[in-house]
């Protein structure tokens, strides 16, 4: 799925605005999710989590194109995140970037440093509190967020997602596999942008016992129903 880079330009101009109304504790990135290998597109405040322009998305951006209770948010806000600079807290939020069809095609995250109001908060807790069953939670959810340290790990996960919403995760056996319980994997695979990854059609082909001009045939069958 290719991506009108100039969708992104005017969030890269709110991103540089952001970071300077809020300060060198906040990082604002952008994802293209053409690319899941290089996803970072532009980045401030980078020393926040040590990233860079170039960089892989994390499993929860990764997550948001698993999982399809996410599809119909604008954005998500306040869930913990954690750097890669010193395992610091971070309170993270993420907007979707959307094309003229209504896909999901980018991300813009913000991700503020809150090490310092954690450990404030820690010694307020301590002498105020009588018991540790008291502390309340420091965010509004439990969703967390992790960076995912390889292209394997990226491939690995949603493969894995996409055997289990096609019910075949349980037993999976390439050999076992219609023809059409294959396309649904591709399916899977397609809607979650496992193509743009590099390697990706020679990776399913041999996970599927299929060749790759039939997983070219495949692609673009289910491109044109998607279209």
């Amino acid at each position: 799925m290719k991506t009108n880079k100039k969708i992104f330009e005017p969030y890269i101009k709110l991103a540089s605005f952001f970071a300077k109304i809020y300060g060198p504790r906040c990082e604002v990135l952008l994802h293209d999710l053409e690319d899941l290998d290089h996803t970072i597109v532009a980045i401030e405040n980078s020393h926040v989590t040590g990233r860079k322009v170039g960089g892989k998305i994390t499993d929860f951006g990764l997550n948001l194109l698993l999982d399809e209770k996410w599809r119909d948010r604008d954005y998500i806000v306040n869930y913990e995140g954690r750097s890669l600079v010193d395992d610091k807290p971070l309170r993270t939020s993420t907007f979707f970037i959307r094309d003229e069809k209504n896909r999901v095609v980018g991300l813009m995250v913000v991700n503020v440093d809150i090490s310092e109001f954690v450990a404030l908060k820690a010694i307020v807790d301590r002498e105020v509190t009588m018991s540790e069953d008291m502390l309340s939670n420091t965010f509004e959810n439990e969703v967390t967020e992790n960076f995912l340290r390889s292209l394997e790990e990226i491939k690995q996960t949603m493969f894995q997602k996409a055997l289990e919403k096609t019910e075949l995760d349980k037993a999976f056996h390439a050999g076992a596999l219609g023809t059409e319980e294959k396309k649904q994997v591709m399916a899977s695979l397609y809607q979650m942008n496992y193509f743009n990854l590099k390697g990706a059609v020679a990776e399913t082909a041999a996970m599927l016992d299929i060749s790759a001009p039939t997983i070219y045939r495949y692609l673009r069958a289910i491109q044109s129903e998607n279209e």
